[in-house]
């Protein structure tokens, strides 16, 4: 435990520094680079850091619970409505993907043709750009995602290959 005790805090500290000011920057739109991922997977370092300090600081939590303070377990039991209420849907909250993401899936499996048109170019300047990119076509006939496979960073690069302007 003495080994754990000289984690705990720190990891607390450090998690609790990093989730509090990428969640701040997220919440005013300034996140940028990998705020968000870091938000999301290295905050679980507090979730893990959290079970460090409880465990170790076990004795000292069931002393603090078991006295009858006027605050604690209305505090405690506020963040726990919340919690519950954060799985209500939003007001005009649709289910299922965006639109957004829909018209993507359903580019990413139209002929490279199309997605010429969509992109004001011609097959030809697609099959160019998207052999740039590193991927192998065998014909303007093949979708974005015949091409890139099923992983969507590898089609999203086709897809930048494809809509990237020329540098004017």
């Amino acid at each position: 435990m003495p080994t754990l005790r000289k984690f705990a805090t720190p990891v607390v500290m450090g998690a609790f520094l990093l989730s509090a000011t990428t969640g701040v920057l997220m919440f005013f739109e300034l996140g940028q680079g990998m705020n968000h991922l870091a938000h999301e997977w290295l905050g679980l370092a507090f979730v893990v850091g959290v079970g460090l300090h409880v465990s170790t600081n076990w004795a000292a939590f069931k002393v603090y619970f078991a006295q009858k303070k006027a605050t604690t377990w209305p505090v405690v039991g506020l963040f726990a409505l919340l919690l519950v209420a954060s799985f209500a849907p939003q007001p005009g909250q649709r289910e299922g993907p965006s639109p957004a993401r829909m018209a993507l899936t359903a580019l990413s499996m139209a002929p490279l043709t199309v997605v010429a048109q969509v992109a004001k170019l011609t097959p030809q300047e697609t099959l160019v750009r998207v052999k740039a990119a590193g991927f192998e076509v065998s014909s303007e006939s093949q979708s974005v995602a015949d091409v890139a496979g099923a992983d969507r960073d590898d089609q999203g690069r086709v897809f930048e290959a494809i809509f990237k302007r020329a540098a004017r």
